[in-house]
């Protein structure tokens, strides 16, 4: 998960929610949807991911720990995204934030420099 300083990129993200209409079509047209994927866990086999791109620029995020070697219930995580050209910047309730560039029909999760994250791909549903 990429963090940042919740006090500047969060607040430069709600500003700009608070500026820009969610129902803007370009948004709409090309994100909705469901993105998955497996991806490396140290203390699992896998985690499952699904990220949910609701209509109304909210996100539902949600991991599954695939055999953990301590039981573990899926997290769970709520927020709000925003595209950027190629770029969708996810906001969560507890204010982590990250970015995926957008290829095709997938996320790959980039980090504070833009850069991509390989290991961290989600294929749309």
């Amino acid at each position: 998960m990429v963090a940042a300083k919740p006090d500047s990129l969060a607040t430069y993200y709600h500003s700009s929610v608070a500026s820009d209409s969610l129902s803007d079509d370009t948004l709409q047209a090309t994100l909705i949807g469901d993105y998955a994927g497996m991806l490396p866990c140290s203390f699992c086999d896998s985690i499952s991911v699904t990220l949910n791109l609701l209509p109304d620029g909210s996100v539902i995020k949600t991991n599954i720990y695939e055999n953990p070697e301590t039981p573990r219930v899926p997290l769970v995580e709520h927020g709000l995204y925003r595209q950027d050209n190629d770029v969708i910047t996810v906001v969560y309730d507890n204010q982590d934030i990250e970015g995926y560039s957008i290829q095709n029909s997938h996320l790959i999760m980039i980090d504070d420099d833009k850069q991509p994250i390989t290991d961290y791909t989600l294929a749309r549903k």
